[in-house]
């Protein structure tokens, strides 16, 4: 079992995290409409998707390394090669009205 004072930094942790995600997500949503439906949605890029995971999959990486807890290798490589390829799309956002990932050009960013 762990101590109280691990699960607490463990709880402080996650709120640092979801606090820097927050921050993240608030400054990189854009409107971007759609070049195939002509709809306009707030959307994050895949490319910055892929990002915020890695960030957040590397503070879990650190955390376990911190406290001497097991680095599950398979779990994380797995999550870590899920982000990477969100980060390696070109230009894509998800459209909620076309159901898939539209390529986009920053023309179609709205200010």
């Amino acid at each position: 079992m762990s101590d109280k004072s691990t699960v607490m930094s463990f709880i402080k942790f996650n709120l640092i995290i979801f606090a820097i995600e927050a921050v993240f997500f608030y400054f990189y949503i854009k409107k971007i409409k759609c070049p195939e439906c002509g709809n306009i949605f707030k959307a994050i890029t895949y490319k910055e998707m892929g990002i915020s995971g890695l960030v957040l999959i590397f503070a879990w990486i650190g955390y376990d390394l911190y406290y001497d807890k097991p680095v599950e290798i398979w779990g994380y490589s797995l999550l870590i090669l899920c982000d990477v390829s969100l980060f390696l799309h070109k230009d894509k956002f998800y459209c909620r009205h076309c159901m898939k990932g539209v390529p986009f050009s920053e023309g179609d960013i709205v200010r």
